[in-house]
């Protein structure tokens, strides 16, 4: 199988039974496959740079749609799809499989060729939310007055 060009697989297992003679040349012909995969990692983008630094931590258990497909991603945040179809694709995660804190990002497309091709490190960068409560500043802060007994004004407008 030294002929068989890269990127490609037999389909099957081909099985073929011949006797070898000395001189003779035999030929072998079999259908291939071209290898398409996409592969990459779902991960906490803390800084928010999309990139996957080494403070960030890679997300397990979530849901990664390519097309029609859905893997989960591992303990290590990898999701692997492979025997591609060529075409376009959409990758997106989904909402519900992400803790609470963190949000995903819109979907990307991927466009597969007929040619064998691995797309790696194809990173998922999912936003932390941001948390939404007003900074306290000291000079915010009011000291209570305890002479005084706070009461709503009444409306006296007669």
């Amino acid at each position: 199988v030294a002929s068989l060009p890269e990127g490609y697989l037999p389909v099957g297992s081909p099985k073929k039974t011949f006797t070898v003679y000395e001189g003779i040349r035999f030929e072998l012909h079999f259908p291939l496959r071209a290898i398409r995969t996409v592969t990459g990692r779902v991960f906490g983008d803390e800084n928010a740079n999309k990139n996957f630094d080494t403070n960030e931590k890679p997300l397990s258990g979530v849901k990664v749609f390519l097309g029609g497909q859905q893997v989960l991603s591992d303990g290590d945040g990898w999701y692997l799809f492979e025997n591609l179809k060529p075409g376009t694709y959409e990758l997106s995660v989904y909402p519900g499989s992400l803790a609470e804190g963190f949000e995903a990002p819109l979907a990307s497309k991927i466009e597969i060729s007929s040619e064998p091709i691995t797309i790696s490190d194809n990173n998922i960068p999912v936003s932390v939310k941001k948390s939404h409560e007003p900074a306290v500043t000291p000079s915010a802060i009011q000291p209570e007055d305890s002479s005084s007994n706070a009461s709503v004004p009444e409306n006296n407008s007669n």
